[in-house]
């Protein structure tokens, strides 16, 4: 899994909310906030309101800005590779595992706004990283015959040796339509009830493992299963 990890080609995601009396908290891409703030990015001012630019809190208090993060998978860049932990930990239960998220980047923004200014802050992973963990479970799923050619080439050998009209493969995979958030790590000088937090905790499981997906869903392990029905 680290292999897989290290070698994945994924652009950064970034995820950005805004707040307005009349439309409420909502959801915003980053491209329609460059948009509206005419390109006042907030990612690249750093941690601290002294280094908020007027102009950029005011263009971001215009479109109601208040909350943002941003991701990169991969390993993080200043982790001893003997010290990288594990990606997937296996427990008791057997069909459940501990995914832990690992990001090359991982940034979050947060802004409240007051009549003395904008209380900025702007927090990024160490360069060791931040390690979110999630649980996973794991399903069998079975290979279609199309993507025989796929296969390893030992599970192949096996299939036809075994004979593929009475024989096929399964694989073991993560099923990533139920995934539950277990675990944050603890962001100093962030408050945990703020918008950044809590926007934090709902969407970055889902925003991680959208990317997995894109990238091709990892297998974990192959079987060699006989058809229930074998063909005659």
């Amino acid at each position: 899994m680290l292999t897989y990890l290290s070698g994945l080609k994924t652009a950064s995601i970034t995820n950005c909310w805004t707040k307005k009396k009349a439309t409420g908290t909502i959801s915003i891409t980053y491209e329609d906030l460059m948009k509206q703030t005419r390109g006042a990015d907030p990612f690249k001012v750093p941690d601290g309101p002294e280094n908020a630019p007027g102009t950029i809190v005011e263009a971001l208090s215009k479109c109601g800005f208040v909350a943002g993060f941003q991701v990169t998978l991969g390993i993080p860049p200043g982790i001893d590779p003997a010290s990288v932990p594990d990606v997937v930990l296996l427990g008791n239960n057997t069909q459940t595992v501990t995914y832990n998220m690992l990001c090359s980047n991982c940034r979050i923004i947060r802004i409240e706004y007051s009549s003395d200014g904008a209380e900025w802050i702007h927090k990024s992973q160490p360069s060791t990283g931040w390690i979110f963990q999630s649980n996973v479970d794991l399903r069998l799923d079975p290979v279609p015959n199309t993507a025989y050619g796929k296969l390893p080439k030992d599970v192949q050998a096996q299939v036809k040796n075994l004979g593929a009209d009475a024989f096929g493969a399964q694989h073991l995979v993560f099923d990533l339509n139920n995934i539950g958030l277990s675990q944050v790590p603890t962001i100093p000088g962030l408050d945990p009830s703020s918008y950044a937090a809590i926007f934090l905790t709902q969407y970055f499981v889902g925003t991680y493992f959208a990317e997995v997906q894109k990238a091709g869903t990892p297998v974990l392990n192959y079987t060699v299963v006989k058809h229930d029905n074998p063909v005659t």
